[in-house]
């Protein structure tokens, strides 16, 4: 807290003997103060890709940007996570002493900057330098151009001869997240839409009251998803709901951190990583905001209420985001998957095992292109990060099979 002198209170001017008093100043400016506002078009939940590849593969993703105002409105706090790693923050404000926006950046690698600046040609523009590795200062340029209501587009420039010439060192594109509800009560809204559809779900398949068996393979279950959700972006109570049904081979993801695995993806499973494979896969719908932005689409078009499970059904979050979504769970499950200490290359033996039955049934036909691109996907990961040498899998402990 700093102590800030207290100005005279009662300079009041009698002109006559009916006074005005002087409107006082407001305990809160910056939510009506235009300058602070010039910045809002950047907050949001963002994915971050090239800004030279309009529909960009998973593997150029570049990482995720929670951008949120904090201090009624004074600053604008800026919360990046790289998608190969490293995190940083910073801090954005109007500076009423110099008149000027301010940035000020901080890395988890000890690397700091503070940019001066000021919005104007419908971009927020900053200006800074830094020092190089041998001392020399080096002049920088941070723009960020408000492209459209959910783009935004981020060029960070530098130049070694004083600003004659400048070559660009990052363009990003920003693609805001579709969000249900504001960011503060997203998650408690979501958590109780997800477990009032998890027992929605449990009614409608008649698994209640659940046997034995269904009680230890859940809770094994949820070991592994407890270790995975561990390292997830989003803190939720991250819960297993497992159905027995041998003929369904999948699984999915309902709000809040509820997910239904059905029986029959395990008869696919010989080890414990790739049950960690199947889990993250879904994990991820949510942490990369797929559920919440289904969730928002239903508000906006069909007028919902996210706060009445009634208006809602589990098996309409059952259906699939679509080639380029899924792929992109496999592609950050997989490093979920490493930081909880499973094998990546889990992903490509599960799927490999769906190749294997398909031709059992179908010698003649060709593998279906949506499995081998993404066996194509987790091959490449795997070079991309080095993880050729994490091969070691944990046996699945599936109760009742001698585990």
């Amino acid at each position: 807290m700093r102590f800030v002198p207290a100005t005279l209170a009662f300079a009041i001017a009698f002109k006559s003997p009916l006074h005005a008093q002087t409107t006082p100043a407001p305990r809160y400016p910056c939510p009506t103060r235009a300058e602070s506002k010039q910045f809002d078009f950047w907050i949001g939940t963002w994915d971050v890709t090239p800004w030279q590849a309009p529909n960009p593969t998973p593997q150029q993703k570049m990482g995720v940007n929670e951008v949120y105002p904090i201090l009624e409105h004074c600053v604008i706090s800026e919360n990046w996570e790289g998608a190969r790693g490293g995190k940083g923050k910073s801090y954005n404000f109007y500076d009423t002493n110099v008149k000027h926006w301010r940035q000020i950046w901080i890395a988890d690698g000890g690397t700091s900057l503070d940019y001066t600046g000021d919005f104007s040609d419908g971009a927020m523009r900053f200006r800074g330098w830094t020092l190089d590795a041998k001392g020399n200062r080096v002049e920088q340029k941070l723009t960020f151009f408000s492209v459209a209501p959910d783009t935004v587009r981020q060029l960070f420039e530098q130049s070694t001869d004083d600003g004659k010439t400048w070559a660009p060192t990052f363009d990003g594109r920003y693609v805001r997240r579709k969000s249900a509800v504001p960011s503060t009560n997203r998650d408690s809204q979501e958590i109780a839409l997800g477990a009032a559809l998890a027992e929605q779900f449990d009614q409608q398949r008649g698994l209640l009251p659940k046997n034995d068996e269904t009680r230890k393979i859940e809770a094994y279950l949820q070991t592994i998803a407890d270790s995975l959700g561990r390292h997830a972006r989003r803190k939720l109570p991250w819960t297993i709901h497992y159905d027995s049904h041998a003929g369904l081979k999948s699984g999915f993801a309902l709000p809040g951190g509820h997910i239904v695995i059905w029986g029959g993806i395990l008869s696919y499973m010989s080890t414990e990583d790739e049950a960690a494979a199947v889990i993250a896969h879904e994990i991820m719908h949510i942490d990369d905001g797929q559920v919440s932005e289904r969730i928002a689409q239903k508000i906006a078009q069909q007028h919902r209420d996210i706060t009445d499970p009634s208006q809602w059904t589990w098996n309409e979050f059952g259906q699939s985001y679509g080639a380029v979504k899924e792929n992109l769970c496999d592609y950050d499950g997989a490093k979920l998957t490493v930081q909880a200490g499973y094998s990546p290359w889990a992903y490509k033996t599960i799927l490999e095992s769906f190749v294997a039955l398909g031709k059992v049934h179908a010698p003649a036909a060709p593998p279906p292109k949506a499995i081998t691109d993404r066996i194509t996907q987790i091959e490449n990961e795997i070079r991309e990060f080095h993880w050729e040498a994490l091969t070691k899998t944990r046996p699945l402990l599936l109760p009742g099979t001698g585990g």
